[in-house]
């Protein structure tokens, strides 16, 4: 199984402060003034998970889904 976050931002600046820059960047979405990232996790959900967190800790929640 494969694993992809995505998470919507006011900025890609922020979506920078809160990764950690594990996965890769397979997409990014500019719409209405936010941006929403998609980053692939491949098998490794826990990092996937982490990362997910880590945004919620911002009040930005992002979801993690097998792909």
């Amino acid at each position: 199984m494969s694993y992809s976050m995505t998470v919507t931002v006011p900025s890609f600046g922020v979506f920078e402060n809160y990764w950690y820059g594990n996965g890769e960047i397979v997409g990014v979405v500019e719409h209405e003034g936010m941006v929403s990232v998609e980053v692939y996790y491949g098998e490794d959900l826990y990092r996937a998970d982490y990362q997910a967190g880590r945004f919620a800790s911002g009040l930005y929640f992002a979801k993690v889904e097998e792909v």
